[in-house]
């Protein structure tokens, strides 16, 4: 069992979707232009406006989700407003949108905590 929930992003561009990005097994998960980034914990942004390590999304043990922007020039909105930067902003809805830079791209936030409830009832039982 994994202690990490399923988080989905369906990227949009103009209201339609045009990609699902499947993030599974890690902490956290960095955005970013730069291409010398580790592809398992990491997707690349390819616009112009993307810093090279420009955000992250990250499993923090009491907030639960959040998205940190890494000091980037040209910002990362969730839900259109600008997060400050390198202080983790909680994502608390399903359905929560994401932007970055000037991109016109968005990403709607889904998770799944099931795995992670699963996982915390069974060390639960163990101790029983």
């Amino acid at each position: 069992m994994s202690e990490i929930p399923h988080i989905r992003l369906d990227v949009l561009k103009e209201g339609l979707l045009i990609e699902t990005i499947n993030l599974n097994n890690r902490n956290i998960f960095k955005f970013g232009r730069g291409d010398q980034m580790n592809p398992t914990d990491t997707i690349q942004l390819l616009h112009e406006s993307i810093s090279l390590f420009h955000a992250a999304l990250a499993i923090d043990k009491d907030q639960g989700l959040v998205m940190i922007d890494l000091g980037s020039e040209t910002g990362t909105c969730l839900n259109g407003k600008r997060l400050e930067k390198n202080i983790p902003t909680p994502v608390q809805q399903q359905g929560d949108m994401i932007t970055f830079g000037f991109s016109t791209r968005k990403y709607k936030v889904t998770v799944d905590y099931t795995r992670m409830l699963e996982a915390q009832e069974q060390a639960l039982k163990m101790l029983e």
